[in-house]
């Protein structure tokens, strides 16, 4: 399940999960809107590994940009409590899995 969260909470859902992807989202953006759905199949397939959470740019803007998501879509992956991939930019199912697969073992 895909949850929508305050940056507050971010840090004690990064501390108890393995693997955690941030969806730093603007609302009526299309390419958010498009990485919604991509987001939702890949939950699907693989939410027992990895917990995905969304973080509304928009609502908390001065706190996405003190955590460098700087523009959106910003797609965040962290793995045992460190940051490892960021990407600042659309990405196909694809690119997403190619990114995410070795994080999911």
């Amino acid at each position: 399940m895909i949850k929508d969260i305050e940056p507050s909470q971010l840090k004690e859902i990064v501390d108890n999960n393995s693997t955690v992807l941030v969806h730093f989202y603007l609302e009526g953006s299309m390419p958010c809107t498009l990485l919604d759905e991509i987001f939702k199949a890949i939950d699907r397939e693989y939410g027992e590994k990895l917990v995905i959470v969304r973080i509304d740019h928009k609502k908390y803007y001065d706190e996405c940009i003190k955590m460098k998501a700087i523009i959106t879509p910003t797609i965040v992956v962290f793995k045992d409590g460190m940051m490892l991939e960021k990407e600042m930019r659309y990405k196909t199912k694809d690119e997403l899995m190619y990114m995410l697969k070795k994080y999911l073992v």
